[in-house]
């Protein structure tokens, strides 16, 4: 039986993500960076919209170091 998609995805570690994308050609990278970046957006949009919360959650963690490392301000690849 073929696990679903979240379930695979709970299952890898940070190597094995690290190894799955660096497989995929251009094409398909340049799809799943498109099809995330619009997804965070909008789930931050929903989080927002409930109120939100005093700590920040994992997806705004997550944007930040993504405009971090984008800003080419990021030292490693160590976090997420």
């Amino acid at each position: 039986m073929c696990d679903s998609i979240d379930v695979l995805a709970a299952r890898l570690s940070r190597t094995e993500w690290n190894e799955l994308v660096a497989t995929l050609p251009d094409d398909a990278l340049a799809h799943l960076v498109i099809a995330t970046v619009r997804q965070l957006r909008r789930r931050l949009a929903r989080s927002y919209g409930r109120g939100g919360k005093s700590r920040a959650s994992a997806l705004e963690r997550s944007a930040q170091q993504l405009i971090t490392e984008l800003s080419g301000q990021g030292e490693n690849d160590d976090g997420w």
